[in-house]
């Protein structure tokens, strides 16, 4: 994982050194927050076991060091429940992935005008729970909660409104370690790989 880790944030440092400086936080509010909303499409083993794409939420706050470097904490949610397909209902009414996550995201920016360019990575810790709902009666549910690290890359634009409000879409994609859900009977790897879609509404103070 610290070689992948390396690999994402070491791009965008060295790529906001060089970009041409148009845009300076001095010239307006350097701090801000984000509301993010979109659709997690699921690549790696969630697509395997036929997991549908699913909705993530995601609030973000974030300080301009420089005029085009940008660092963001970012907290959120995606929620991705098992598909319909008619050999995994033989076993499972319903299957549930909850993940709460928190990330570190270093940004390179470019801004022309009003439009606003931007790509990084970084890296998360997500808090995953699966649950499998057992389709024989009288047999018990599987419920587990793990801890899993991963890292990400983003890119995408964004349109200021105002001086103060910014509009944008951004794709991003996130891969997590894998990790063993078990019990006696079940045993399910799970990783977060997969691409997000989203849209950003900002605020900057």
């Amino acid at each position: 994982m610290r070689p992948i880790v390396r690999s994402v944030l070491a791009p965008a440092a060295v790529l906001a050194m060089f970009l041409p400086h148009h845009l300076s936080a001095q010239n307006g509010p350097v701090n801000y927050i984000q509301l993010t909303g979109g659709v997690y499409f699921p690549t790696g083993d969630l697509k395997t076991l036929l997991y549908d794409p699913s909705a993530t939420l995601e609030l973000a706050y974030g300080r301009h060091f420089h005029e085009n470097f940008v660092l963001e904490f970012a907290g959120g949610l995606l929620h991705a429940e098992g598909g319909s397909d008619s050999t995994v209902q033989l076993f499972f009414r319903d299957r549930d992935l909850i993940t709460w996550y928190g990330t570190l995201t270093p940004k390179a920016v470019y801004t022309q005008d009003r439009l606003e360019l931007f790509g990084g990575g970084g890296v998360g810790a997500y808090y995953v729970n699966l649950e499998l709902y057992d389709r024989t009666p009288g047999s018990p549910d599987f419920k587990e909660k793990q801890w899993m690290f991963g890292a990400h890359a983003v890119a995408g634009f964004g349109f200021a409104v105002t001086p103060f409000w910014q509009v944008g879409f951004d794709g991003q994609f996130l891969w997590t370690e894998q990790k063993v859900f078990t019990n006696q009977t079940i045993s399910q790897p799970v990783e977060l790989v997969g691409f997000k879609v989203r849209l950003n509404i900002k605020l900057r103070f």
